[in-house]
């Protein structure tokens, strides 16, 4: 498309076919659209947009039941789409390659996340306790605790533990006994809120 732009003779500027037409000061200048092949691109472009479509495919995975839920409560002008991506990336090496799973994040907000937490695995047992603020609000006490489950290389979940802030431990079953580290984190009762998580191994 061309545009007319300001002055009393104007200036052109925009595409025609594939000649393009930018105007600087008085100067307008034409020149060839570039185009793109598969040899246009350096091997660092190349494996950086691979490594970028691996890790969108990862938030991809988890969109319905992580950030959907969670991620798009969250404030600002970002969707929570591209601040799931943009807390987790950095958990990706050069080639795509969870480097560090301590790196992931699967949920954020608001709320106090657990704090001093302590686990002791037994098959699927997993018994779990935690400490909470002496200045936590009342109405928080009711926040239910959440995990995220890690086995081999996939996370699952979020799981129920059936526990809540104010009873500072207990005991859940796991979804099976090869789960090496969890993702914990607090909801509030109707799930509009939710807490940062916290990586845990066993």
């Amino acid at each position: 498309m061309t545009v007319l732009k300001g002055g009393k003779m104007g200036s052109l500027s925009g595409a025609m076919g594939n000649i393009v037409l930018v105007s600087y000061g008085n100067t307008t200048y034409l020149r060839s659209m570039p185009t793109y092949s598969k040899n246009s691109w350096t091997p660092k472009q190349v494996q950086s947009r691979k490594r970028f479509a691996i890790v969108t495919q990862f938030c991809m995975a988890h969109k319905r039941n992580v950030i959907v839920p969670i991620w798009n409560l969250l404030p600002g002008n970002a969707c929570g789409y591209s601040q799931f991506l943009g807390a987790n990336i950095k958990a990706f090496d050069s080639l795509g390659n969870i480097k560090d799973h301590g790196l992931l994040h699967f949920s954020e907000g608001f709320l106090e996340p657990p704090s001093h937490v302590a686990t002791v695995k037994e098959g699927e047992l997993l018994t779990v306790s935690w400490t909470n603020d002496p200045n936590t609000a009342a109405a928080r006490l009711k926040d239910g605790l959440l995990y995220m489950a890690l086995s081999g290389d996939k996370v699952s979940g979020p799981f129920t533990t059936g526990l809540t802030r104010c009873m500072m431990g207990g005991e859940f079953t796991l979804p099976d006994s090869s789960a090496r580290a969890l993702y914990l984190f607090f909801a509030a009762p109707d799930r509009k809120a939710f807490s940062s998580d916290r990586y845990v191994t066993f």
